[in-house]
């Protein structure tokens, strides 16, 4: 019904509404994912990867089958970024740095029990693991940029 020049604009409107539903109902993102994370984000029984679809509603698939991982998020621009948002805030907050210690020091880094390291712990938040396979020994600070480079600092301080 109308005109030409009425129909015609009304049929571009409508072809600009319709790519532009396009657009935004498929977009993927991929992103690499260190193995040491892979779990984390995961969560247990998948817990934390079911969350992230039920809220933001994007498919997460992780492939295992490369080091490091890829993640594959689909889903509307918005799920998408979500998704991704959520992910890389897991991957963030459980990122990991390693500190060498020569293993002639680790006494007087750790303390009894482990004491010192742990005490970095309640102050800083972090997660510190300890590996004494090697001279040096290594150990592993997790949490977020901000956690991890307190502790971190603390742990340099004992070691030098």
């Amino acid at each position: 019904y109308g005109s030409n020049e009425i129909r015609d604009a009304a049929c571009e409107k409508l072809r600009e509404l319709i790519a532009g539903a396009k657009e935004n109902l498929s977009k993927e993102e991929r992103f690499e994912c260190p193995r040491s994370l892979v779990g984390v984000v995961i969560g247990s029984r998948g817990a934390n990867v079911k969350e992230i679809q039920r809220k933001s509603g994007a498919r997460v698939d992780i492939l295992q089958d490369r080091d490091p991982c890829e993640i594959v998020i689909c889903g509307s621009k918005e799920s998408v970024s979500k998704a991704s948002q959520a992910v890389h805030q897991i991957m963030e907050q459980n990122a990991r740095e390693s500190i060498e210690c020569p293993f002639d020091l680790l006494e007087h880094v750790t303390g009894r029990n482990l004491e010192k390291p742990k005490e970095i712990e309640r102050d800083t938040g972090a997660r510190i693991e300890l590996d004494r396979k090697f001279d040096p020994c290594l150990f592993h600070v997790y949490g977020s940029n901000e956690i991890r480079g307190a502790a971190c600092e603390k742990l340099r301080e004992l070691i030098a």
